[in-house]
């Protein structure tokens, strides 16, 4: 995660679940800070595959048909793969943000820091621990 990030999500916290009466989880926080800032999808691998189907009814060139589909089929392995790839940072984030927010409570830690930077960079270096 970068030092860019984790600013972001802390401003969003201080506007958001610092600035509110009510008390959410860590879990909580990230999942709706998540949900408010996702991430751009992969390129909607099932949109590609069905105009590449369709495309090919509209053909009456069926003899090109078997090598045109495979290419289709691998450009949609590829969309499906960086789509799970994707997920996969999704989720990695999600706990990163879980854990810094976490941190932050313990002890009141990011109160002994003066500016978001601060705090962030204390933080990091805990991770590298």
């Amino acid at each position: 995660m970068k030092r860019e990030e984790l600013i972001a999500y802390d401003n969003w916290l201080t506007g958001n679940k610092w600035g509110s009466s009510e008390i959410i989880t860590p879990e909580q926080a990230a999942d709706l800070y998540l949900a408010e800032n996702p991430f751009p999808p992969a390129g909607g691998a099932e949109e590609f595959i069905l105009s590449k189907i369709a495309d090919f009814k509209l053909q009456d060139c069926y003899p090109t048909f078997v090598p045109e589909m495979a290419q289709v089929m691998t450009e949609f392995a590829a969309l499906h793969a960086q789509r799970l790839a994707e997920k996969m940072v999704e989720e990695k984030l999600r706990e990163e943000l879980i854990a810094y927010d976490k941190w932050l409570i313990s002890d009141d830690m990011g109160i002994n820091y003066a500016t978001t930077g601060e705090c962030i960079d204390a933080y990091l270096k805990t991770r590298e621990r």
